[in-house]
């Protein structure tokens, strides 16, 4: 009588499969790690990496490794890369070397500028009367050098509203409009800047 040698296949397949889950498990790992070590709130406190970051917000992979966070998880090269890749949150370079976070700047802000002196806030709240998302409209202030910033309660849209300025004119001169980003470096960079505390 024959004796047929064990299935080792169903065996093998589930250790694959739990190497697989293994790994799966450390990227998720470093995933959370890094979207929260690269998140807004964290990069404003932690001076370790905003100091090691370039002026497109890129910082080397090598120097994420190194920090407690990603050290904390098990992190390798190859699961950041991993992470980085996938997450909607991260970006990676084209070398995959680099990583930065994809941080949405607020846009809820129209610059008006080239208005004359000595227009006032009702000429430019009249200006916006029948434009898109007219009335969510926040505040109307003055700016030097003759421009008006108007920042409305808007996620999205404010490009309708600049793009439906450009149409109008303002005592017979065209809008000259466009949206201000609020970008999101310069909440940490002063704090990079400040010397070392004063001696009581």
């Amino acid at each position: 009588m024959e004796t047929s040698a064990p299935d080792t296949t169903a065996a093998d397949g589930e250790v694959a499969t739990t190497e697989a889950a293994g790994e799966d498990s450390v990227v998720n790992a470093v995933q959370e790690a890094l979207e929260a070590m690269l998140s807004k709130h964290n990069l404003v406190r932690d001076q370790f990496l905003a100091g090691n970051m370039n002026p497109q917000m890129y910082i080397p992979i090598s120097v994420l490794l190194a920090h407690e966070k990603l050290g904390s998880v098990g992190a390798t090269e190859a699961s950041v890369i991993a992470a980085a890749t996938r997450s909607t949150r991260l970006g990676i370079d084209d070398h995959q070397s680099m990583v930065r976070p994809l941080l949405k700047s607020k846009r809820n802000v129209v610059i008006l500028r080239d208005i004359p002196s000595d227009a006032t806030e009702h000429d430019i709240r009249e200006l916006f009367v029948g434009a898109p998302h007219a009335e969510l409209i926040v505040s109307v202030k003055p700016e030097v050098n003759n421009t008006w910033f108007v920042k409305f309660k808007l996620d999205e849209g404010t490009q309708d509203v600049v793009l439906w300025l450009r149409s109008q004119k303002f005592r017979g001169q065209p809008v000259n409009a466009a949206i201000k980003s609020e970008h999101f470096l310069r909440s940490f960079f002063p704090l990079q800047l400040a010397g070392p505390p004063m001696p009581p």
